[in-house]
C-alpha cells in the first residue's frame, strides 16, 4: 500500500505547494462594539525627550486683506533733524542778454600833465653813403704845377633809416578840437521781432443799416416743367348722410276758354285742378296769382279780313308783355301761341287783350296757367 492510499486502497488527497496570494477579499461588514474594557492603569511615564523638529509646512494661502484699521492719533513732533549736506554746486546759469548801451558819462577833468620823460639814446649812425661815379681822364698835360686842392665831392646819398627809437612820453593834451559835423545817418537796422499779440479790443457799436440797394430787374421766366403723371383716383368716399325730406311741391293748373275774342277777353270760368288752394283766382277779365313760378300759355284762332295785322297782348301786373304778344298776317286766317315762364308776386294780375275790330275776329281763345312743380 502506498502512502497515497487508505487502507480501503482509497486515494488520499495530497497538499500540494501553497498558491500565490489571492486578492484582497471585500471587507466584511463593521461588528459590533464590544463591551467595555476595565480601565487601564494611569501610569504616568517619564517625560520621553524633545522630538525634532518637523519639517517646516508648506505656506499657506495668503489670507484676505483686513479692514483698514481706525486712524490712529497724531503722534508728537519728532525733533529736528540734523541739517542736510550742502548740495552740488549747481551748473552755471547761461550768460544773460547784453543790457542797453547806458547813455555817455560826462568827460573828466584833464588830468594833471605827467612828468617829462628821460631823453631817449642817442640813434645809431647811418650806414656811409656809396662813392660818386669816376670822372673821366683828361689829357695828359704837362706837368703843371701843383694845382690847387680840388672842390669837395658831392654828397652821397642818405643812408638808410635808422630803426625807430623808443615812443618818447606822452605830451600833455592838446585843447580839445572843434565838434566835427554829424555824420551821415547809418542804414536802417533790421527789423526786430513780432511783439506779442495784445489783448483783442472791445467789440465797437454796430454801423448804422446801410441803405436799400435798388430792386434787381426781374429774371426771366423759367421754362414750364413737364406735366407730371396723372395721380390715382382716390378711393370712393363715404355716403353722405341722407338729406331733410323737402317741402311737398306745389302744383296747380287752370284752364281758361272764350269762344269769341273781344279787345278784352273775358273767359269762362276756369277748371282749376286741384281746385283748394291751388293759389290762382279769377275775376272776369282778370286771374289773380300768388306768390311763385308760372308757366303761362296763351293761344287763339284770328281771321283778318284787310291789312290790320292781328295782334294778342298778355297784360301782367298791367304791363304788357312782350314774351306773351303774338302778331298774326293781315287779310289771313291762322292760330296765334305762346308760352312763357314767370316769377310772380304775391297778387299779380295776369290779362289778355286783343285788337279785334270788324274785320279781326279772334275765336277759341285758351289761356292755361300752370305753377310749377317746384320744391323748396
Amino acid at each position: 500500500m502506498c502512502n497515497c492510499c487508505d487502507s480501503d486502497n482509497k486515494r488520499l488527497p495530497v497538499r500540494g505547494p501553497t498558491g500565490p496570494t489571492g486578492p484582497r477579499g471585500i471587507a466584511g461588514p463593521i461588528g459590533p462594539i464590544g463591551p467595555t474594557g476595565p480601565a487601564g492603569l494611569s501610569i504616568i511615564g517619564p517625560t520621553g525627550p524633545t522630538g525634532a523638529d518637523g519639517a517646516t509646512g508648506a505656506t499657506g494661502p495668503t489670507g484676505p486683506t483686513g479692514a483698514d484699521g481706525a486712524t490712529g492719533a497724531t503722534g508728537p513732533t519728532g525733533p529736528a533733524g540734523a541739517d542736510g549736506a550742502v548740495g552740488a554746486t549747481g551748473p552755471t546759469g547761461a550768460d544773460g542778454a547784453v543790457g542797453a548801451t547806458g547813455p555817455t558819462g560826462p568827460t573828466g577833468a584833464d588830468g594833471a600833465v605827467g612828468a617829462t620823460g628821460p631823453t631817449g639814446p642817442a640813434g645809431a649812425d647811418g650806414a656811409v653813403g656809396a662813392t660818386g661815379p669816376t670822372g673821366p681822364t683828361g689829357p695828359a698835360g704837362a706837368d703843371g704845377a701843383v694845382g690847387a686842392t680840388g672842390p669837395t665831392g658831392p654828397v652821397g646819398a642818405d643812408g638808410a633809416v635808422g630803426a625807430t627809437g623808443p615812443t618818447g612820453p606822452a605830451g600833455p593834451a592838446g585843447a580839445d578840437g572843434a565838434t566835427g559835423a554829424t555824420g551821415p545817418t547809418g542804414p536802417i537796422g533790421p527789423a526786430g521781432a513780432d511783439g506779442a499779440t495784445g489783448a483783442t479790443g472791445p467789440t465797437g457799436p454796430a454801423g448804422a443799416v446801410g441803405a436799400t440797394g435798388p430792386t434787381g430787374p426781374t429774371g426771366a421766366d423759367g421754362a414750364v416743367g413737364a406735366t407730371g403723371p396723372t395721380g390715382p383716383t382716390g378711393p370712393t368716399g363715404p355716403t353722405g348722410p341722407t338729406g331733410p325730406t323737402g317741402a311737398a311741391a306745389e302744383t296747380a293748373v287752370a284752364s281758361f276758354y272764350a269762344a269769341n275774342g273781344g279787345p278784352s277777353l273775358a273767359f269762362d270760368a276756369p277748371s282749376v285742378y286741384p281746385a283748394a288752394n291751388s293759389g290762382i283766382a279769377y275775376t272776369s277779365p282778370t286771374a289773380t296769382l300768388t306768390e311763385g313760378l308760372y308757366r303761362i300759355t296763351v293761344s287763339s284762332n284770328y281771321t283778318s279780313t284787310d291789312a290790320t295785322i292781328p295782334t294778342m297782348t298778355t297784360v301782367i301786373g298791367g304791363t304788357n308783355s312782350p314774351q306773351l304778344s303774338a302778331s298774326g298776317t293781315a287779310n289771313s286766317s291762322g292760330t296765334l301761341t305762346r308760352s312763357y315762364v314767370i316769377d310772380a308776386s304775391d297778387g299779380t294780375t295776369v290779362a289778355i287783350n286783343t285788337n279785334q275790330s270788324v274785320n279781326v275776329t279772334f275765336s277759341d281763345t285758351t289761356m292755361t296757367i300752370e305753377k310749377l312743380n317746384v320744391t323748396t
